[in-house]
């Protein structure tokens, strides 16, 4: 079997930053694998530890590139696991490609074979080293040593330790059968032209060329190219100008030297204003402003301004209050990509007009699991121009430069706002597997988290000042819902509101019909309730408390967690995350755990026999020096066992108000303005801890503790225990 870890190489141990994105695919497509990364330093120490026969001639190589190729393969045959350029993005997991297998690696396209070098080198055929999978030991790997000495003294990298010495020792290797040839579709959707004249940019292209792959590599081959980094948009852009005959208009020669002023409209706070506010915080053109039109901004508004605290953010009544030379027209609903500002300014200047647009955006109905391009035409929305043409009227009287990139936009569309027909005249059209494809390769430039799921039920209203909301995410629940209704109705709240809102998926039991019947016989007694469906599509084999199972498992409860927070958080003053599952607390719980005056609280969750049940909440114990035994780490995550190094509730509990390292979920209270600063559930390791763990490690970095009243008690049933 292929040990799961997957090794990449960099020189030092912090490769460039454009690589980050992709290295992610990796860690969370793969949850139970292990990510890697080896620098040139590490690779020297393996080669004197295991291969002292080959030091000579590795040092020899004159350059580094053949000392990289050298040292994957000596990892591969040492450890085994798979080895992926740091220009590959992982779009599917591994274990469905490597079941079963000793050892795989990837033809090249066969585009590739009309390269001037290809065909001199009278191979029929390429393989590619840029992803290769291995047990630890097998042969070929001695037979890929013998080839590349006797290949030392050849000129060419491809022929001293490249595809071409892979290829011809896979030629003359006897047992070829023992390896086994992936195509190209699964490894090298995208051929070298594709990505060098960036057309991989398309969404289009993307989408119909990854529809098989595993893998895509980017081709960034920096040893053999001086090229750009693919960093996700062209470098460079074709733009249609109008037939109006406007002078061109000069530009100073320092782009940040132009003020751009984002405007946007909006009638009070709104989810579309949020993520308008996110993506313009992330605009790499840094001088900017943002004008948000309102003609009522509302307390919400207010306090949101307040809590941004931002000069270059504004409340004003009209685009005339902008102070930049040009304007921008910022979309609320929208992502936008944080190289919008930068790109359409740079054709702005280049064109020497006094407009541009964009052609085309990208609309995404989450709910729905669809995503558009839509028809050409000109987005009034995209309008970047000069502040005397901001008009659309006046914008087309000038100089007007038309692209084509819609991408920079991802408008995300509501039930009840045309999407349905925008739809059906779409230019591209993704659905079901291919949108989630499509979003998840979006996700790596836009902040896709923060668009909310669209409501699957009508019970959703405003939220009330000062509110609190209850958060429970659910799944096969059915048995729990009506002991969790029994003690939801009899919460006291105080004067503060409180609501209702949950998050169901992947359920078997009629957990979600479930839910459906119950919440109308709730009206009245909170101020809002929420109801939200988005599957995950998780199955644990096997026991779900057994460590192995941690990783994804957790992984999957965090995801819903934030997916409910994006959704349902609204302007709540508190957000109270409840599982379904708990069996008993006092009605004034909640009034207990904001008595504490603490940002972050949990009570003491015991199982029937008394004893703690919930062991995410712990202290580190006296001994044990702030941490935990890193022996114990699995996944990237530690799971010690009971009590090692750790102390719970139990242990400190004639304390009335502790503080605690860590904390469960069963009951845990939130400020919610530390949710809105960015403190969510880690989806990934976050220095060994996730989900609820990895909150509260978190909330640390940020300077926030996490408290614990070890006398105010919950009841959760055991496993397999009825209500």
């Amino acid at each position: 079997m292929i040990p799961r870890t997957i090794h990449q190489l960099w020189k030092t141990a912090d490769p460039p930053a454009r690589y980050t994105a992709l290295r992610e695919t990796w860690r969370w497509r793969n949850p139970r694998w292990t990510l890697r990364l080896w620098t040139d330093a590490e690779l020297l120490a393996l080669v004197e530890a295991r291969r002292p026969d080959l030091l000579e001639m590795f040092h020899a190589y004159p350059r580094p590139i053949c000392r990289a190729d050298l040292g994957r393969y000596f990892v591969l045959e040492t450890f085994g696991g798979v080895y992926a350029d740091l220009d590959c993005e992982c779009l599917r997991p591994l274990d469905g490609l490597l079941e079963g297998l000793d050892f795989a690696i990837g033809l090249e396209p066969d585009e590739h074979q009309a390269e001037e070098r290809v065909r001199e080198s009278g191979l029929a055929r390429i393989l590619c080293p840029s992803f290769i999978a291995s047990i630890p030991g097998h042969p070929f790997w001695a037979h890929v040593r013998q080839s590349a000495a006797a290949a030392f003294g050849k000129g060419d990298v491809l022929d001293q330790t490249g595809p071409f010495l892979l290829t011809r020792a896979f030629e003359t290797y006897e047992a070829r059968g023992q390896i086994t040839l992936l195509p190209a579709a699964q490894l090298y959707p995208f051929h070298k032209n594709q990505c060098w004249d960036e057309s991989v940019c398309d969404l289009e292209v993307w989408e119909r060329g990854s529809r098989e792959a595993f893998v895509a590599h980017y081709w960034e081959g920096g040893w053999f190219r001086g090229g750009r980094p693919l960093d996700g948009l062209p470098s460079a852009l074709s733009a249609k100008l109008n037939a109006v005959p406007a002078a061109p208009t000069a530009y100073p020669d320092d782009p940040e030297a132009t003020r751009i002023s984002c405007v946007t409209a909006a009638e009070g706070w709104t989810e579309g204003l949020r993520l308008a506010v996110e993506s313009y915080l992330r605009q790499t053109h840094s001088n900017k402003e943002l004008l948000i039109v309102t003609p009522t901004a509302g307390r919400a508004l207010e306090a949101r301004l307040r809590e941004w605290g931002r000069s270059d953010i504004r409340l004003v009544g009209a685009a005339a209050a902008a102070s930049g030379a040009v304007l921008c027209g910022w979309e609320a609903g929208a992502l936008h990509d944080p190289q919008r500002l930068e790109t359409q300014f740079r054709v702005l200047r280049q064109a020497g007009a006094q407009a541009c647009a964009l052609s085309r955006q990208v609309e995404w109905r989450p709910a729905a699991r669809r995503m558009a391009i839509g028809a050409a035409g000109i987005l009034p929305g995209s309008l970047m121009v000069l502040k005397a043409h901001w008009a659309l009227d006046q914008a087309l009287r000038g100089r007007m430069a038309l692209i084509d990139l819609p991408r920079l936009i991802l408008k995300v569309s509501d039930a009840d706002d045309g999407f349905e027909a925008r739809w059906a005249g779409a230019a591209a059209r993704f659905e079901g597997k291919r949108c989630d494809a499509v979003t998840e390769h979006l996700a790596m430039r836009l902040p896709i988290a923060l668009a909310r799921p669209e409501p699957a039920s009508p019970r959703t209203r405003t939220a009330a000042p000062g509110e609190i909301v209850i958060l429970t995410p659910v799944k096969d629940a059915r048995r729990w819902l009506p002991r969790y209704f029994e003690l939801v109705s009899r919460l006291d709240g105080g004067k503060a509101a409180l609501a209702i809102a949950f998050l169901e998926g992947d359920s078997r039991d009629g957990t979600w019909e479930a839910l459906q019947a119950t919440l109308p016989s709730l009206e009245g007694r909170f101020s809002r309730i929420e109801t939200w469906r988005r599957h995950d599509g998780l199955e644990i084999l096997g026991p779900r408390w057994a460590p192995p199972a941690q990783l994804a498992r957790r992984a999957a409860i965090a995801r819903a967690r934030n997916r409910l927070l994006s959704a349902a958080l609204g302007e709540a003053e508190w957000a109270l995350w409840l599982d379904a599952d708990v069996m008993d607390y006092p009605a004034d719980l909640l009034l207990q755990l904001l008595a504490a005056g603490k940002d972050i609280i949990v009570p003491h969750c015991v199982g029937p026999d008394g004893h703690t049940f919930d062991l995410n909440t712990f202290l580190f114990a006296p001994d044990a020096g702030g941490q935990d035994d890193p022996q114990h780490l699995l996944d990237g995550l530690y799971q010690p066992p009971r009590g090692h190094r750790r102390l719970y509730l139990e242990d400190v509990a004639d304390q009335d108000l502790v503080r605690v390292d860590s904390v469960g979920g069963t009951a845990l209270l939130v400020r919610a303005d530390l949710h809105r600063a960015g403190l969510n559930f880690p989806t990934y390791s976050h220095g060994g801890y996730i989900e609820t763990e990895g909150l509260a490690m978190m909330a640390r970095d940020m300077g926030h503790a996490c408290w614990a009243l070890p006398k105010l008690r919950i009841t959760h049933p055991f496993h397999g225990e009825g209500a």
